[in-house]
């Protein structure tokens, strides 16, 4: 009988994610703890810039093991309208 809490390291269960906006310090710090397990479990770790301009994104960029989402800002603004169902 198939025990139902074995499984393959190869087929993790989950994923990491993590939002960076600007917090070189920070995400650093947090991917260095990951990094280790994430690597031996084969876990995948997925970062989303959302459109950091600074010393972060470029920091990002020189890591081979995770996944990175660069979010380019936009000029407009959301239309509100659009995002909400009418209060009627």
């Amino acid at each position: 009988m198939p025990d139902d809490n074995a499984h393959s390291a190869k087929h993790a269960l989950f994923s990491i994610a993590l939002v960076n906006y600007k917090t070189l310090h920070m995400t650093r710090l947090c991917l260095g703890l990951l990094r280790d397990y994430a690597i031996y479990h084969q876990v995948p770790v997925w970062v989303v810039d959302n459109g950091s301009a600074d010393e972060s994104i470029h920091y990002l960029r020189t890591l081979d093991w995770i996944n990175l989402v660069e979010r380019i800002p936009t000029l407009e603004k959301p239309d509100i309208s659009r995002m909400v169902k009418p209060l009627i």
